[in-house]
């Protein structure tokens, strides 16, 4: 017991010394993380400024993502599970589409939202967007400035990238 006493007086670094200190800044990166969470929805809420007509039903959007999820979500929420597509082809599988999402949570929330506020599904890929871009961007923000030497650089290239 006397030689691990020693041993610990004898080590000439622990490995504590070698951990950056933390100051004030954790606040401004906490600051940067709840920017760079917003941007994003700052950037969608300018785009519908500038062009109002702007939507989300385009495209896969419009042809089979939409509908295949809000199908497989007021199935879901009717108290089924979505086995069976039958609007495509002549009918398929739905749970074996990964685009549904049927285990995934936020998509039948989102649903849900939508269904309550009847905006109707011509938003439901957009509300998508905006539930998950301040959680990414927050994410994206903290490894940015985690990663970067210059935190100033680091902050800037979080708030750029996740607009």
């Amino acid at each position: 017991m006397k030689e691990a006493n020693n041993l610990k007086t004898t080590l000439p670094h622990r490995a504590e010394e070698h951990l950056p200190s933390r100051s004030i800044s954790d606040c401004n990166e906490k600051l940067w993380g709840w920017l760079a969470a917003l941007s994003p929805l700052a950037a969608i809420a300018l785009a519908f400024l500038l062009q109002p007509g702007i939507s989300y039903m385009r495209w896969d959007n419009y042809e089979s993502y939409t509908p295949l999820i809000s199908f497989a979500h007021e199935t879901i929420l009717s108290g089924n599970f979505p086995h069976w597509n039958p609007y495509q082809f002549m009918g398929e599988p739905l749970h074996a589409q990964t685009q549904t999402g049927d285990f995934y949570l936020p998509y039948t929330i989102v649903y849900l939202f939508v269904r309550l506020l009847g905006i109707g599904n011509e938003r439901l890929t957009l509300m998508i967007v905006i539930l998950h871009l301040p959680l990414i961007a927050y994410c994206s923000a903290g490894v940015c400035v985690g990663f970067s030497e210059d935190h100033i650089s680091g902050k800037l290239q979080c708030l750029f990238s996740s607009c």
